[in-house]
C-alpha cells in the first residue's frame, strides 16, 4: 500500500470518526431536550391544576401549544374581558402534543367549567411524525369529553395555522421542522369536518395569516411558526369577532 494510499485511509477514517461523534453527540443532544420538555410539560400541567383551584369558572379559557402559551392574552384582550366582565384564561404548554392535552384536561381545563374554549393543537404531532388520523381521533376526544363533563361551554376549534417553508435562517428551518403547509391543508380539512359533526365553531385563519403563496406571511412570525406581536393582533381581531358574536 502506498504512503498517498495510506494518508488517505487515515484521512476518512478520521472523518467518519468525527460524523459518528456528531451523530452521537446529536442523538443525545436530542434525547436530553426530549426529556425536558416532557418535565416542563408536567411541571406546567401541575401548575394550571394548582392554578385552577382558585380560578373563576365559567370564564374564557385557551388551551394549546407554545403558540398559546407565548400568546399575551391579558394585553391582546384587555378590551373583550372589560366589555364582557369574563377573565381570560391561557392554559398553553409549549411542545404539547395532542394525546398528553386530552389526557390532562380534567385537570387544567374542564375543572374551570369555562363558558368558551379556544382550542388550537397539533402542530407539534405533524413535527413528530404522529398521523392526521390520530391526531383527528385525539382533537375528538379533547371535544366529545368536554362536551359531556362541560355541556355549557362553546367550543371554538381553530384551524391550525399555515407555517413559513420558505423562510431563511437556521432558526426557521429548526422551528418550522418537519411541518409542510401541505400536512396542515390535511389536518385542517378532518376538523372542520369533525366541527360540523359535533355542532362546535370551527375557525380558520389561515387567508388572513397567510401570503400570495400560501406560507405564513413573513410580517407575522419570527421563526416561521411563531407569531409575532403582529400575528398575534390579527389573530385576536378574528377570534374576538366570534367571542362577541
Amino acid at each position: 500500500m502506498s504512503g498517498r494510499t495510506k494518508i488517505f485511509l487515515l484521512a476518512v477514517g478520521n472523518i467518519l470518526l468525527i460524523l459518528l461523534i456528531v451523530f452521537a453527540m446529536f442523538f443525545a443532544l436530542s434525547k436530553l431536550i426530549d426529556r425536558m420538555n416532557t418535565r416542563d410539560i408536567a411541571r406546567k400541567t401541575e401548575n394550571y391544576a394548582y392554578l385552577n383551584r382558585s380560578a373563576r369558572q365559567g370564564q374564557t379559557v385557551f388551551i394549546g401549544d407554545s403558540i398559546t402559551e407565548l400568546y399575551p392574552l391579558q394585553e391582546l384582550f384587555s378590551n373583550y374581558m372589560e366589555e364582557t366582565g369574563q377573565t381570560v384564561y391561557n392554559r398553553g404548554i409549549s411542545a404539547e402534543f395532542s394525546d398528553h392535552l386530552l389526557s390532562c384536561m380534567e385537570d387544567t381545563v374542564l375543572n374551570l367549567q369555562p363558558k368558551i374554549l379556544i382550542v388550537l393543537i397539533g402542530t407539534n404531532d405533524l413535527d413528530g411524525k404522529v398521523s392526521a388520523k390520530k391526531i383527528h381521533n385525539n382533537i375528538k376526544g379533547l371535544v366529545e369529553k368536554t362536551q359531556k363533563q362541560s355541556p355549557g361551554t362553546k367550543i371554538v376549534l381553530q384551524a391550525l395555522y399555515p407555517v413559513n417553508e420558505e423562510m431563511e435562517g437556521f432558526g426557521a428551518k429548526t422551528a418550522v421542522g418537519k411541518r409542510t403547509n401541505e400536512a396542515i391543508r390535511d389536518l385542517n380539512t378532518k376538523l372542520k369536518s369533525l366541527a360540523e359533526e359535533k355542532g362546535i365553531v370551527y375557525l380558520d385563519l389561515t387567508d388572513v395569516l397567510s401570503d400570495s403563496g400560501g406560507n405564513l406571511n413573513e410580517l407575522y412570525t419570527y421563526d416561521g411558526i411563531h407569531p409575532n406581536i403582529e400575528g398575534y393582533s390579527v389573530i385576536t381581531r378574528e377570534i374576538e369577532k366570534e367571542l362577541m358574536s
